[in-house]
């Protein structure tokens, strides 16, 4: 896609993506739990406050590097960038759902704060016009989800921890430089991303030595699977870039509702060959079933 595509699915995205209420949390976010109401008394500074005026004027002093921002814009893909040079066996649909479920969290506090970004303040900044810089500005969803992946990689590899602190710094640093976060939102997200680490490990969300091959093959019914196709549809749209994307995460994504609503199973281990192969069998299956909802949100 290119960049205007990007736009265009970001503002059908702010759209259709509210969260304004706990109840708007799906119940099967691993964060669904989480006690997000201490977070909601802890206000940025004002629009028109001197720490807001000094924060832009820090802004002002960073220079755009526009590949640099660019390139730490997709937070997976440089945690995994480095996992994968390392040769490290790590769970990417793990880490997929740490980013995808916090989101929620996140815009939660968004839409409580509904703090500008800066670009919006300060019209001499430009706006960089990215899916990712849309909507509000507090707490920062970059600093938030990098922190967050950086806290729980750190846990399961530490002898690498400077190296997932630096992934993440770079990423929070693009965030300024590219006038989409003060630093009072960098921080914000900071702490948020300490307290849904805390959060993981006292509920012991990070399950170990889990079988889910057995698991897909012995306990999950293809039409059980289909009925929850519904629940994902429109978060699967927006968090895929293609028809075949679409169509194997909205499968593994109800796959994965059940193994957590039914049978509180979790995400440990990568899927083997045979589960992926599973995953596609029940994709083709109800592939007349999953194009009209891609086709749908594709239209709109």
């Amino acid at each position: 896609m290119d960049l205007q595509d990007h736009i265009k699915i970001a503002l059908r995205e702010e759209t259709l993506l509210k969260v304004t209420s706990k109840s708007d949390i799906p119940k099967t976010n691993m964060f669904k739990g989480f006690d997000v109401s201490s977070f909601k008394n802890q206000d940025p500074p004002k629009n028109n406050s001197e720490q807001t005026n000094k924060e832009i004027k820090y802004l002002k002093s960073i220079k755009l590097n526009d590949k640099f921002f660019k390139d730490k814009d997709n937070i997976l893909d440089n945690f995994v960038d480095f996992l994968e040079e390392k040769e490290l066996k790590y769970n990417r649909k793990l880490l997929k759902k740490l980013i995808n479920d916090s989101k929620y969290i996140i815009l939660l506090l968004k839409e409580h704060y509904k703090r500008p970004r800066p670009f919006k303040l300060d019209k001499t900044f430009k706006d960089p016009s990215l899916k990712s810089t849309t909507g509000y500005s507090y707490p920062s969803g970059h600093s938030t989800q990098s922190n967050l992946l950086r806290l729980v990689l750190s846990k399961l590899f530490p002898k690498y921890k400077k190296d997932f602190n630096k992934i993440a710094d770079d990423i929070m640093y693009s965030r300024q430089m590219a006038k989409a976060h003060y630093p009072s939102d960098i921080k914000f997200g900071e702490k948020l991303a300490k307290a849904l680490y805390d959060y993981i490990i006292d509920n012991d969300l990070i399950k170990n030595n889990l079988n889910e091959t057995k698991f897909f093959h012995r306990r999950v019914n293809p039409e059980e699977v289909a009925r929850n196709f519904k629940l994902f549809a429109s978060e699967t749209f927006f968090d895929t870039e293609n028809y075949e994307q679409f169509k194997y995460e909205l499968v593994l994504k109800s796959l994965e509702h059940i193994m957590w609503q039914e049978y509180n199973m979790g995400w440990e281990d990568l899927p083997e060959q045979q589960e992926i192969d599973y995953v596609n069998k029940i994709a083709e299956m109800y592939k007349d079933v999953i194009f009209p909802m891609y086709l749908y949100y594709y239209n709109r």
